[in-house]
């Protein structure tokens, strides 16, 4: 259920009190603009009886310091709520971080929150999502340059397999492209050291790029070789990339617009050939890797891509060629936005005859499917990966 205005709602307590109760009594999810909204729920009786909720998304969560401490009050409330709901406790947190209105650091204010936040009566999570929304990239500045202390306030939360960072380009007394440039080593340091000790984590979704080099090689070398690594979820964005020599059932890769996947890898054979570790693979190439990684990966399963804008008829016949050998995979997402008509009506005829892809009615896509979806979709039906 997602409530975006509380006035309405308000009114309709005051006019039907019994009416909200009875219509949460089977909700588990809840989508609200911010924290202040949901114990305007709690307070009106609106969750007493079932206290069901499992998923809660907080659209914006503004907070104040200079002002009582109201805001870093109901975020401790949070916590004992959650410890008081007994069999129905918060298992997904999304939090929309907005800007903070303090004279202290940023840094300062974020060691407030996240000691407020993330304690042992929030334990329960196994998902959790932080999403910066300031206007200066605060979240963002902080979780970089205080790394030791964001990754140790998430040791609270015991139960976590699922960690997802929306964090953004901006400022925050430092350029962020600056601060991440200076601080990202200690930020993978503290990462590295955070999913070794945690062993717990399954998914993990980070959408700023990095740079594989000797310094930050032990995170990658973890992630994409060490067996013992837990996470079978990676979604990243990469200036380049190291061969994979364990099973990951989804990647999803993200390319910097100057250094693009393709041109790392198109002629590194050993590279190409480690995508067979891949089950489920989301990421955009030129059309010549895209063939080369459906011609020597036969354990992959799924593929998602956006087709080149500009692809040579030898180029693009010798996808369709790689296509119609291959007898493994099962589900193909192509983002065809760049495909001229009589391209799209060879390609669909070859989707359609091919004897193991199932999606042939929904392989093109203006836009890929969001990852964690459509592979959530695929581990459990096993049949269509966009549902």
């Amino acid at each position: 259920m997602q409530i975006d205005n509380l006035e309405n709602l308000s009114r309709l307590l005051d006019d039907a009190p019994t009416l909200m109760p009875a219509l949460m009594a089977n909700v588990d999810r809840l989508e609200l603009l911010s924290i202040e909204d949901l114990f305007f729920f709690v307070d009106n009786g609106c969750t007493k009886d079932n206290g069901g909720i499992t998923h809660l998304h907080l659209a914006k969560m503004q907070v104040d310091f200079e002002g009582d401490l109201y805001e870093l009050a109901l975020l401790q409330r949070l916590g004992e709520w959650n410890r008081s709901q007994n069999d129905s406790r918060l298992t997904h947190l999304h939090l929309g971080v907005g800007s903070l209105d303090s004279s202290l650091s940023p840094e300062t204010d974020y060691v407030h929150i996240f000691d407020t936040v993330f304690t042992p009566s929030l334990s329960s999570l196994t998902s959790l999502t932080l999403q910066d929304e300031g206007n200066q990239a605060e979240l963002s500045c902080y979780s970089f340059e205080s790394a030791e202390h964001f990754f140790g306030a998430l040791h609270a939360l015991t139960s976590l397999t699922k960690l997802t960072l929306k964090l953004q380009r901006g400022q925050c007394g430092l350029d962020l492209g600056y601060l991440l440039r200076t601080s990202n080593y200690l930020f993978m340091d503290r990462m590295l050291a955070y999913l070794k000790k945690h062993g717990k984590l399954e998914q993990l979704d980070i959408n700023l790029c990095f740079s594989i080099d000797e310094r930050s090689m032990p995170l990658f070398e973890y992630l994409f070789q060490d067996g013992s690594c837990t996470v079978q979820h990676l979604a990243l964005c990469l200036s380049n990339i190291i061969p994979i020599r364990r099973d990951i059932h989804s990647l999803k890769l993200g390319t910097v617009k100057l250094s693009p996947l393709s041109c790392l890898v198109t002629n590194d054979e050993t590279i190409v050939s480690s995508f067979d570790h891949v089950t489920h693979l989301s990421f955009n190439g030129t059309c010549g890797l895209l063939t080369s990684v459906i011609r020597k990966c036969p354990n992959m399963r799924s593929l998602q891509f956006a087709m080149p804008r500009s692809v040579s008829n030898e180029c693009f016949n010798a996808f369709l060629d790689s296509l119609l050998h291959n007898r493994t995979l099962q589900h193909l997402y192509i983002a065809i936005h760049s495909i001229i008509d009589h391209r799209y009506d060879i390609l669909d005829k070859v989707i359609q005859y091919h004897p193991s892809i199932k999606n042939k009615s929904s392989w093109s896509n203006l836009a890929l499917p969001g990852l964690w979806s459509t592979t959530a979709a695929a581990h459990n039906n096993g049949s269509n990966l966009n549902s």
